[in-house]
């Protein structure tokens, strides 16, 4: 249920009010077990409660969202490690998610965007011996989370150069082991040929940034992609 009050022709206020679930995943069910993981088929999807608000504008060259939200989640399934240190997700229990969601384009030059994405997440876990007292953060969810970078948008070339930071992410749910946060830059290039054939340049992680989206996975340093698209 959600609602829409406009202040201008470019100004809105919004409100929505939901009530969600969320299935397991295929890998979360059936994982197959080896030294590392193993999944759970006995899993139940999450059930979740949200309240958003905020404000969208929609300018001829600048567009913005500003969103404050509360999430209270139930049988939250969590991936943590058991006593032999192998990682199975669970329905753990209960997390309340508070946040704030911002996001701005600002087009300039004719050719050029800028993007910005900003997350703010400030999890609490508040099942088995915890509550809000406890300041307990979420496994794998960083209160920080920013996306930013340039788009130049020509007639035939297409090129960006992205960032994107997350901050560190707690491994288990005492919130004492982490993942640290990290900082990596992407640089993606596209030539169109012809009416339906595109020349494509990618460098991920062009600093050669060391992190980890998953623990002991350690992603790839500068990775360099080319190749071509064909679209009908």
């Amino acid at each position: 249920m959600g609602g829409v009050y406009n202040l201008s022709d470019s100004k809105s206020l919004k409100l929505s009010i939901s009530k969600s679930f969320r299935a397991p995943t295929f890998n979360d069910l059936y994982w197959p077990k080896d030294a590392f993981a193993e999944g759970n088929p006995d899993l139940i999807p999450e059930t979740g409660y949200s309240i958003d608000f905020g404000l969208s504008s929609l300018e001829e060259n600048i567009r913005y969202d500003l969103f404050g939200f509360v999430r209270y989640i139930k049988d939250v399934i969590l991936w943590q490690p058991g006593e032999d240190s192998r990682w199975r997700p669970s329905n753990y229990g209960e997390g309340l998610y508070p946040g704030i969601e911002a996001h701005l384009d600002i087009d300039f030059l004719d050719y050029f965007t800028f993007i910005f994405n900003y997350t703010f997440l400030y999890t609490f876990v508040l099942s088995g011996d915890f509550s809000l007292q406890d300041n307990k953060r979420l496994p794998g969810i960083p209160v920080h989370a920013l996306d930013t970078g340039i788009k130049y948008n020509g007639k035939k070339n297409h090129l960006s150069l992205n960032a994107h930071y997350q901050g560190l992410r707690y491994l288990k749910i005492e919130n004492r082991s982490y993942m640290p946060s990290y900082f990596k830059v992407d640089l993606h290039y596209k030539r169109i040929l012809t009416e339906h054939l595109s020349f494509l340049f990618f460098v991920d992680n062009l600093f050669n940034e060391s992190y980890e989206s998953i623990s002991d996975y350690p992603m790839p340093g500068v990775l360099i992609r080319t190749g071509f698209e064909l679209a009908f």
